[in-house]
């Protein structure tokens, strides 16, 4: 039997999840730093999710990139053991 009470990071967390699986069926996005970096600077990108365990640098270097082109990005949403980078 589920718990009825789940806690509010945990119910957040499932709705990242859906969002990300229904991002995933539609087929536009890309996965990694240079595409990434890529689509960044052709403006196509509308969001850029970086997973927990991304190195500092180039962390910070999508989002410098991401801040020049005007872009979110989001960097503790995603909690992955891999440290791939999916631009939206």
């Amino acid at each position: 039997m589920a718990t009825k009470k789940q806690s509010k990071a945990s119910k957040s967390q499932d709705s990242i999840n859906a969002r990300l699986q229904l991002v995933m069926k539609s087929g536009k996005y890309s996965l990694g730093h240079k595409t990434t970096l890529k689509t960044l600077r052709q403006g196509k990108s509308k969001l850029v999710l970086i997973s927990n365990n991304c190195p500092a640098l180039r962390k910070s270097e999508i989002e410098y990139y991401a801040m020049l082109a005007w872009r979110r990005v989001c960097s503790r949403c995603v909690r992955r053991r891999s440290w791939t980078r999916c631009a939206l």
